[in-house]
């Protein structure tokens, strides 16, 4: 994960707490959708 904020992970981060919340486990930002 890159540790500069793109415009990307912005995105994400707004919506980052419903939506991506297993970024974190597979290091990658995978939607929760993807179980």
């Amino acid at each position: 994960m890159d540790a500069t904020p793109t415009e990307d992970e912005r995105g994400m981060n707004r919506v980052g707490d419903r939506v991506d919340l297993h970024h974190t486990f597979d290091g990658t930002w995978s939607p929760v959708v993807e179980r």
